[in-house]
């Protein structure tokens, strides 16, 4: 298994750890490195897990798909590494859900430094949206080591599950980044007529809201 990479508060490489040790030590000044994509599909609706009975947070819902970078996402020359956080969230998402994304499709919704795990590890987070279709990323086919189901749900309804961000603040940002790609689709599938309309109305109608 590979080592994972921890950062400075800047996002910066500085050293590699063993999975089994990263909670062990004087690591409070270094951060661990997550990556978590939403994935929308043509409606606007976003793709949620329920977590594998023998994973971390068995049972529990997530709005998101993803995990720890790795070794395996460090690029550049030695004493120069940095993360490719898009390599690791294509690797994390195809692992969850064998989604096939390419790196240009994937759009940046927030970077933050918040707490993930049980033992509150500080993580360095980068969060990603897709807008997903079947016909270019393939079917959506559930890893049951991984995830025990995967639903469609609308980004209202699934506001309560962003609360798994440490830091209401974050949350919020978080959702807000989410809606507002989760309404570019949908509009977008409406077409340009329904996007006109759209801009007329907005500010006038909770019509999207």
């Amino acid at each position: 298994m590979a080592n994972v990479p921890l950062l400075d508060l800047h996002g910066n490489y500085k050293c590699s750890r063993d999975r089994s040790r990263l909670y062990t030590g004087n690591l409070e000044e270094l951060l661990i490195p997550v990556v978590e994509t939403v994935v929308f599909n043509k409606a606007g609706l976003i793709l949620l897990q329920k977590r594998g009975k023998k994973r971390d947070y068995a049972g529990e819902v997530f709005p998101f798909h993803g995990g720890l970078g790795d070794d395996r996402d460090l690029i550049g020359a030695p004493g120069y590494e940095e993360i490719d956080w898009k390599r690791a969230a294509i690797r994390e998402l195809k692992g969850e859900t064998s989604i096939n994304a390419d790196p240009k499709e994937l759009k940046h919704l927030g970077t933050y430094i918040t707490t993930f795990g049980k033992d509150k590890k500080y993580a360095f987070a980068v969060f990603y949206g897709l807008h997903y279709e079947q016909k270019t990323h393939g079917p959506v086919v559930i890893d049951k080591k991984e995830v025990e189901d995967l639903w469609w749900e609308t980004v209202k309804d699934s506001k309560s599950f962003f609360d798994f961000i440490e830091g209401k603040g974050i949350s919020r940002k978080i959702y807000s980044s989410v809606k507002e790609m989760s309404k570019r689709i949908e509009r977008k599938a409406h077409g340009p007529i329904w996007s006109r309309l759209y801009s007329k109305l907005k500010g006038k109608t909770n019509l999207y809201y």
